[in-house]
């Protein structure tokens, strides 16, 4: 009986670490192609938005870089280290970065942990805001391809690949 548990455990366990590390593949793509998308925008463009009801480029991805902290510091457990406002900073898209980096932390410090609870007002399991963190980039991804295909910008991914 005792061994039956700690196959479960064992199995239970591995399952949770091929999740992180998919989930870290799939959002070091999302950085990849975020950050080598937004530096493709002009100092001029950054004050650009497609419609008045919506954000600016740089708000796009100063509450991009705000919601990484956020959402990661509910996965590792801590307080949120980033007091927010990213979108007024000089240095926005270098901001970026290390919001994302922040969070590549937090993905390896949920490995097996998927299903604790976060710290947040309303208390979800890890898991729960690994998978948010995932869908929150990828929307916002998407704005960003929006606006710069409105500014006749090519995003990252949609480059021509070099021939061989």
């Amino acid at each position: 009986m005792r061994i039956g548990i700690l196959i479960l455990m064992a199995l239970s366990a591995f399952a949770q670490e091929g999740v992180t590390v998919n989930l870290k593949s799939l959002f070091e793509g999302y950085k990849r192609n975020m950050m080598g998308s937004v530096v493709k925008f002009k100092p001029s463009d950054m004050d650009f938005k497609p419609s008045p009801d919506v954000r600016t480029v740089r708000e796009l991805i100063g509450h991009v870089a705000d919601a990484n902290y956020s959402i990661c510091s509910q996965m590792k457990g801590e307080v949120n280290p980033d007091k927010g406002g990213n979108a007024k900073k000089d240095d926005l898209i270098p901001a970026l970065g290390v919001s994302f980096d922040y969070c590549m932390a937090a993905i390896d410090a949920v490995d097996g942990k998927m299903t604790e609870k976060t710290n947040a007002r309303v208390p979800r399991d890890k898991g729960y805001a690994a998978l948010h963190l995932l869908d929150h980039t990828a929307l916002h991804y998407g704005n960003i391809i929006t606006y710069m295909r409105i500014k006749g910008l090519v995003p990252l991914e949609s480059e021509p690949k070099p021939k061989p």
